[in-house]
């Protein structure tokens, strides 16, 4: 098994929560009048979905945003490019993305960011409108943000979808996958067999491309 160590936190909340940090760490917060032994029951019960994450999870890579760095971009490898005169701040021509020489190193992972983000919700965009009339359901709004073990959400009383950032560097058949995924959670709440079935209706192939994700390096943590 791999290690990982443990922050528990008690809060004025209903329900418990986990998530795993960039350091891989696991952050539990729980009501405050659950027992110690209740939250350790309630870890316990979720180890090998911990295990499973802390496994996909890639070596982090400490980017520089520095001339010559290599990223990825929709699944393709570009090349960072420090340059004058570039439009935008930013901007990619083939394999090689370019970020203008006036923009302070300090600035540049916001602006690497900011760019991704649009080239992402471009790409979300597109896929929800060609899904939505084929599935019959009405996503309310979409929200890009960096996470670390999830490639989506779906709040189904809002309607609203959210996707990690981190796909905006993972091809697009693979992006289609966690979008039908969120898609299919406004016809089935749960992960149910109904569920499961709807999403492999959708795209026979499903499992494999999610599982594809992991193989991809990330850009956002």
């Amino acid at each position: 098994m791999l290690p990982y160590t443990l922050h528990i936190t008690r809060k004025a909340v209903k329900n418990i929560n986990l998530r795993i940090k960039r350091d891989r760490a696991i952050a539990v917060s729980a009501p405050l009048a659950m027992s110690d032994e209740a939250i350790h029951s309630w870890i316990a019960s979720k180890e090998k979905w911990i295990q499973r994450t802390l496994s996909d999870m890639p070596e982090m890579i400490p980017f520089s945003y520095t001339d010559g760095e290599r990223h990825s971009l929709l699944g393709k490898p570009v090349t960072l490019q420090i340059q004058n005169d570039v439009p935008e701040g930013i901007n990619e021509t083939g394999a090689t993305l370019c970020i203008d020489a006036s923009v302070p190193p300090e600035k540049r992972a916001a602006l690497f960011a900011s760019f991704y983000a649009r080239r992402l919700n471009s790409i979300l965009e597109a896929l929800i409108d060609a899904w939505v009339p084929v599935m019959g359901v009405s996503p309310s709004s979409i929200a890009i943000r960096p996470t670390i073990s999830q490639w989506g959400s779906c709040n189904v009383r809002t309607k609203r979808l959210s996707f990690s950032l981190d796909l905006a560097a993972k091809p697009i058949s693979l992006i289609e996958a966690v979008v039908v995924h969120e898609l299919c959670h406004l016809l089935e709440r749960k992960h149910s067999p109904r569920f499961y079935h709807l999403v492999n209706t959708c795209l026979p192939d499903y499992k494999e491309k999610i599982k594809a994700l992991a193989s991809f390096p990330r850009e956002f943590w």
